[in-house]
């Protein structure tokens, strides 16, 4: 210490220090020393803790937590609690439809948020995806009035619909036509159209009386039937008349009844009286039974039926007459004819869920007919198969799938027969009869009945076709396939037929059937294009020179003996009759898939009713 001024040296250099720093440096020498005095510096200022906070926009005291910020000065509309699971919807309730408290109130009858569907005034669904149309007040099938079917009817009334179906004209120019007409108890009537393009008819539509004095013309060689899809003939007793009520039908399918109908095997130029199921009044006057002609017309009352020359109504002489489309039409070579009794209360959802719709499941379990557009058998390939692989080759001949056929060479089609009987002419001829068979009888020897006395026998008529490439022919008999039948002292053509009768249910055999033995011919037309492509007159072969023309029948009506089944003993119920050709395979045929036609049938005592296919 030099004149009380502390010297410290670093190195060889001496610096003077301030007293303060000397002091300090004292201390902490004597601290470290071992010395009693200590010196602590003072603590760090602490900067105050602050929250996180979340926004909460929907005011229920919960925050977002997807937008936190920490702040000792929280903003307005900023709250410390997090969790808001519907940070936009105060009462935390959003419903299916993204509303806040919505309650799915903004969900249609059809459960679509924002659609358009609605409860019309029968209590039904309809509009928007639902596909269904609303009902109006009283008429909201469009088919003209009121009715069961609309579920909020005014007077209920029994209806008789008969349907062409797919009807070619005779000159084959437009069409195929498809239309029917409904007949009312109180005497109105229903035309709808369906398929009615190309347009090429003749047609008159309208009505007229009993005597041919009194009618109404709503249309007659223009296009009135092509311009409507629906037009009431409403019948006014004040007026003693019809008046003509074109029906807006565009946004209504045509509601076919071709899988629920009985069918009617009409050719050209030809007509069928069928019972009504009553009276109706057509001019006034009642009419308890109806004849359906293939020219698009019903007739009733007595009278001559009119040509396919048609003419304005009235014509000035009966029978009383609905044309639906009266033109000179053809079903002999293309189309059905079908029709169907609806009672005023009877009215079913059918397969779409159409109220009083007629579509049905056909064999495939798919929806057809009624207003679906489908035809029944539509997914069948040529083989008869449901969604089969099957298919006509280039020569016709149906290959692939469960044929186990490869395609022809179409350089060397073969040419053959193929036979195919006429389901439409087995269904129209069913009949109960009954046949008493003596002790001598040939039908116990023939297989035709399965017992003596007398014997209840359903009775049908076999039609069968030659679509095929080339004749059948058997020739002069005797030959291969013939037998002498020592009965009726001539051949027959062995094994050409087998008839059964299946249970419907279980598909056993319900009684005995039996192979029939014909002599081949020819009988008719039954496709004139092969016909006419192959030069058959279809009146070439008989019974001394036996054969089927390619593109002619034979046809076994059902007066002739043996064509029936036994049923003598067998319960009421529902059955299937099946005519099967060439059973045993014998005849070499371009297809051997298409060689039976079946019939549903429901047998009551002395009564058979064709139920369908």
């Amino acid at each position: 210490m030099v004149g009380g001024v502390a010297l410290v040296r670093f190195g060889a250099m001496p610096r003077r220090l301030p007293f303060a720093s000397i002091a300090v440096s004292a201390l902490l020498l004597l601290g470290g020393c071992g010395g009693s005095g200590s010196l602590e510096p003072d603590p760090e200022p602490t900067t105050p803790e602050c929250p996180t906070v979340y926004p909460d926009v929907d005011g229920d005291g919960l925050g977002d937590d997807r937008s936190p910020i920490t702040t000792c000065d929280p903003p307005a509309g900023y709250v410390e609690e997090g969790g808001d699971a519907e940070p936009e919807c105060a009462s935390n309730d959003t419903d299916d439809c993204g509303v806040c408290g919505g309650g799915d109130a903004d969900k249609d009858c059809d459960g679509v948020c924002f659609g358009s569907a609605f409860v019309d005034g029968c209590g039904d669904c309809v509009g928007g995806a639902t596909g269904d149309l609303p009902a109006a007040s009283e008429d909201w099938d469009s088919d003209g009035r009121p009715d069961v079917c609309d579920q909020c009817p005014a007077t209920p009334q029994d209806r008789f619909i008969v349907q062409w179906d797919a009807v070619p004209p005779f000159d084959g120019g437009g069409g195929p036509y498809t239309f029917s007409a409904e007949l009312f108890e109180d005497g109105d009537v229903l035309l709808r159209y369906g398929s009615m393009q190309p347009f090429e008819a003749s047609a008159t539509v309208g009505a007229q009386d009993l005597a041919g004095a009194v009618g109404v013309t709503a249309g007659h060689d223009d296009t009135f039937a092509a311009d409507h899809g629906a037009v009431r003939l409403a019948w006014s007793d004040e007026d003693g008349t019809y008046g003509v009520e074109p029906i807006d039908a565009s946004g209504f399918a045509f509601n076919s009844v071709e899988q629920v109908g009985t069918s009617h095997v009409l050719g050209d130029d030809a007509s069928t009286e069928v019972g009504l199921p009553f009276g109706f009044p057509l001019f006034g006057d009642a009419t308890e039974a109806v004849r359906i002609s293939s020219n698009g017309f019903l007739a009733f009352g007595e009278g001559e039926l009119p040509g396919y020359d048609n003419t304005e109504l009235p014509t000035g002489e009966g029978p009383g007459l609905v044309a639906v489309l009266w033109d000179d039409l053809n079903p002999g070579v293309g189309g059905s004819i079908y029709s169907h009794h609806v009672p005023a209360d009877a009215c079913e959802r059918d397969c779409t869920g159409t109220w009083g719709g007629f579509a049905e499941l056909d064999g495939c379990g798919v929806c057809a007919g009624g207003t679906t557009g489908v035809v029944a058998g539509a997914n069948l390939d040529c083989a008869g198969v449901c969604d089969g692989s099957a298919f006509l080759d280039e020569c016709g001949l149906c290959v692939g799938g469960t044929t186990g056929l490869d395609p022809s060479d179409p350089e060397a089609c073969p040419n053959l027969p193929d036979f195919t009987p006429d389901p439409d002419y087995l269904a129209a001829t069913l009949a109960v009869d009954y046949v008493d068979v003596a002790d001598d009888s040939c039908l116990v020897a023939e297989g035709c009945v399965n017992g003596l006395g007398v014997r209840k026998v359903i009775r049908f008529g076999t039609r069968v076709g030659n679509v095929g490439t080339a004749d059948f022919v058997l020739g002069v008999p005797p030959g291969p396939g013939h037998h002498w039948d020592a009965c009726h002292e001539h051949y027959h053509y062995e094994d050409y037929a087998d008839y059964q009768l299946l249970d419907a249910l279980t598909g056993l055999p319900a009684t005995k059937g039996h192979k029939n033995g014909f002599c081949l011919l020819d009988s008719g037309v039954f496709d004139p294009d092969i016909a006419e492509e192959y030069g058959s007159s279809c009146g070439f072969y008989t019974c001394s020179n036996q054969g089927i023309g390619a593109g002619c029948h034979d046809t076994y009506g059902p007066g002739l003996a043996c064509q029936w089944i036994d049923v003598t003993g067998v319960d009421d119920g529902t059955y299937q009759i099946t005519v099967t050709l060439n059973p045993d395979g014998n005849i070499a045929e371009l297809d051997p898939s298409n060689n039976t036609a079946t019939a549903t049938v429901e047998m009551v005592g002395d009564e058979v009713s064709y139920i369908g296919p």
